[in-house]
């Protein structure tokens, strides 16, 4: 038995300070090609396979217990990661202006070695993502040539029109009509029209399938998708589950965002949406917080930290993106009344 457990791939079991096996030196392998330092691969868990392993949980804001369970598993299987940890050996004479020059990062990447350079010095520092979102509706194209080169990717969103019949045509002019839908003015009326639309898409089996069709054709150009759908009925949850599972598995390496809010009906015996399971098959969540109520304040830090830290049992912390209202007043400093 003993044998057999040291021959276990990665996953197949928790690992912990103490234990040995190939699995073990294939968690050392895999934090050594991300820039941590687990010490030699001799496939025993030992203190700095353990240190490493705790920083890596910080970076991916993991629980630090210096164990690796299933979150660990689901971001080392992962080909790309979102956070990439870099270390850098200074070489004599190298500025940080050098060395951020030579990763295309900014300075400020090397905010925390504001001490004067040393060769041998190892820098450490991150290289993180940055989509971008493009609304076919809107003309943005120009601007996305001009700052592509900064951008990891580009998003494009798919909301529900006024009525998913609209999606029988996969041609151009079409895809302009599905993506976005109309500001309202009215949430109520907002709400039901998503709730009906979505509730059509997810019934009609041919609306169903050329939906599938047109996300397909999307992703052939752009590098994702996100369904900012903030509504979806409770008796349609199990049916939205399926459809965000088929799709992802045909967008084969292509990333694919939803969102999920307080709104949704969770899941229970009656319907609604399984937040774990949904989490599970997508990259990452957008979790939309509650627009601002004139009779409360502007910024509730204790409500927003409840919020949050309730999605965390259902959400894994480093695939949760947050979408903040943002607020701004504009002074007219000319009028001179």
């Amino acid at each position: 038995m003993f044998g057999r457990k040291r021959d276990l791939k990665l996953g197949a079991r928790i690992l912990k300070l103490g234990t040995s096996g190939s699995d073990v030196g294939e968690l050392q392998q895999k934090l050594k090609s991300l820039g941590y330092e687990p010490g030699p691969v001799d496939n025993y868990f030992g203190y700095l396979t353990q240190e490493a392993l705790e920083f890596f949980q910080r970076d991916y804001r993991l629980r630090i217990d210096g164990i690796a369970g299933e979150q660990v598993y689901a971001l080392l299987k992962q080909e790309k990661l979102p956070v990439n940890r870099r270390v850098h050996v200074v070489q004599p004479g190298e500025t940080i202006t050098d060395i951020a020059a030579r990763y295309n990062v900014g300075q400020q990447a090397f905010r925390n070695h504001k001490r004067k350079l040393y060769p041998g010095q190892e820098l450490i520092f991150f290289d993180r993502e940055v989509w971008g979102l493009l609304p076919l509706d809107i003309t943005g194209n120009e601007s996305l040539t001009r700052n592509k080169a900064y951008l990891t990717g580009v998003f494009i969103p798919v909301s529900l029109g006024k009525s998913c019949r609209e999606i029988k045509s996969l041609g151009a002019s079409s895809v302009k009509r599905i993506a976005g839908i109309e500001l309202n003015n009215n949430d109520k009326q907002r709400r039901n029209i998503e709730l009906a639309s979505v509730h059509t898409l997810l019934t009609k089996r041919k609306v169903r399938k050329d939906f599938l069709e047109f996300c397909l054709q999307l992703v052939e150009t752009m590098d994702g998708i996100y369904l900012p759908w903030e509504y979806i009925p409770r008796v349609d949850g199990n049916r939205y589950y399926k459809l965000i599972r088929r799709l992802k598995s045909r967008m084969r390496d292509k990333r694919l965002l939803i969102m999920l809010t307080p709104k949704m009906p969770r899941w229970n015996i009656l319907g609604g949406v399984d937040f774990s399971a949904v989490s599970r098959i997508v990259n990452q969540v957008v979790i939309k917080l509650e627009s601002w109520d004139k009779s409360q304040p502007l910024f509730d830090k204790e409500k927003l930290e409840a919020f949050i830290h309730t999605m965390l049992n259902y959400i894994p912390s480093y695939k949760i993106l947050l979408q903040i209202p943002v607020y701004a007043l504009m002074w007219n400093t000319t009028d001179s009344a």
